[in-house]
């Protein structure tokens, strides 16, 4: 009996040591706590798509297995009960059914994706492991008519469909001849092949349609992959760099027109734009004002404008045949010519433009007969004086 009950004890003792290589946190179930608020969480969760679940900033700071992913204006890591989709609608708000049927963030650039995760090309982001080199989800299934995007096979569609698109291919179904995009050759026209069974996208040789989109900010154009930011600034004429231009991509990358760059515009060395041309302007450079007997510098900033500053001294040339007076009027004066000098207008003078205009009188007298004492006066000059006429 005694050895009896020994055998016993130590059958029991070993059913209640651990199994060989059993790791209890490893067999863990996940919870999933729903909830309304972040009080129903446990204090290290948040509540986030109706469930508690950890913050994150990245992928790396969730558990093996789930994916760091934007609620709006918190990250949290994805449950797996939230992750496989076939329809849109089987994805939490605000994310969607992306052609791996995997349920994940929207985006048009890297920017709109969590810490560590790129935008792919069909526009959900994606860790760079999940991408392919030309910026298309591994594991995409292709499959029949898409949802709100089109045909199944090219980008969310084919993994998404709704109500605006009938089935999404999740079925398993195998379309023959649906459009595809061949890993290899994204700039290449694909179709879907069933012969093995399961879809096969097989390049055709031919180009994709230019514009068709082939990567982040990258499009096809005579079926290359080329660089096309939508709305960037281009130049529309190369010789040009006074005419503006956004990207358009749609048919491939093209330079549309946006109208003459703003005045001032640097267009090269001591030059800005003017009117939708480049032209030549150094800030400060003195310069020619419209009041020509004031001292003029040169402002670039809105396109060239001589701006008028003080007098310019008595004599200065102001136009042709003519000098600045001590006012800063601009007079005729033509050095060294002929004049009447003031109160003397019976002798000879000599005009002296050096300090504004000015008729010195040579003591000289001036030719009788020559009228004198202005306009009207029938005056004329007699021996050096200035004599009234007598019929």
């Amino acid at each position: 009996m005694g050895k009896f009950s020994g055998a016993a004890l130590l059958g029991l003792t070993l059913l209640m040591l651990p199994g060989c290589g059993s790791s209890s946190s490893s067999n863990k179930p996940i919870a999933t706590k729903p909830c309304t608020l972040n009080s129903d969480c446990s204090a290290d969760l948040v509540c986030s798509f109706g469930l508690c679940h950890s913050q994150c900033k990245a992928t790396m700071d969730c558990p093996a297995g789930q994916r760091c992913v934007s609620d709006n204006d918190v990250n949290v890591c994805q449950l797996p009960v939230e992750t496989t989709c076939n329809f849109n609608s089987d994805c939490k708000d605000p994310l969607v059914c992306a052609v791996d049927r995997q349920c994940r963030d929207q985006c048009k650039a890297d920017r709109d994706c969590v810490t560590g995760q790129i935008c792919a090309q069909t526009g959900v982001c994606a860790e760079t492991s999940e991408v392919n080199s030309s910026g298309m989800l591994k594991g995409a299934v292709d499959g029949g008519s898409g949802g709100s995007g089109g045909s199944g096979g090219m980008g969310e569609a084919g993994a998404a469909g709704d109500a605006n698109g009938g089935a999404a291919g999740a079925t398993g179904n195998c379309t023959e001849g649906d459009a595809c995009v061949p890993d290899a050759a994204p700039c290449n026209a694909g179709t879907i092949s069933c012969a093995s069974g399961s879809p096969v996208c097989t390049d055709t040789g031919k180009a994709a349609d230019d514009g068709t989109a082939c990567g982040t900010d990258k499009v096809c154009s005579s079926g290359t992959c080329t660089a096309c930011k939508v709305g960037s600034d281009c130049l529309p004429d190369p010789k040009n760099s006074c005419a503006t231009g956004k990207m358009a991509c749609s048919g491939g990358p093209a330079c549309v027109s946006n109208g003459d760059a703003a005045d001032g515009t640097n267009c090269g060395t001591n030059k800005v734009c003017s009117g939708g041309t480049c032209t030549a302007c150094k800030e400060g450079d003195t310069c020619i004002p419209t009041d020509t007997c004031k001292a003029g510098t040169l402002s670039c900033s809105a396109g060239p404008d001589c701006v008028a500053g003080g007098k310019l001294p008595a004599g200065s040339t102001c136009d042709t045949g003519k000098v600045c007076d001590s006012t800063g009027a601009c007079l005729a004066c033509i050095q060294d010519g002929a004049c009447s000098p003031a109160g003397a207008d019976c002798h000879q003078g000599k005009q002296d433009c050096s300090k504004g205009p000015n008729c010195a009188d040579l003591g000289t007298n001036a030719q009788d007969g020559i009228a004198c004492g202005g306009s009207g006066s029938n005056q004329f000059c007699s021996a050096g004086t200035c004599q009234a006429c007598s019929p």
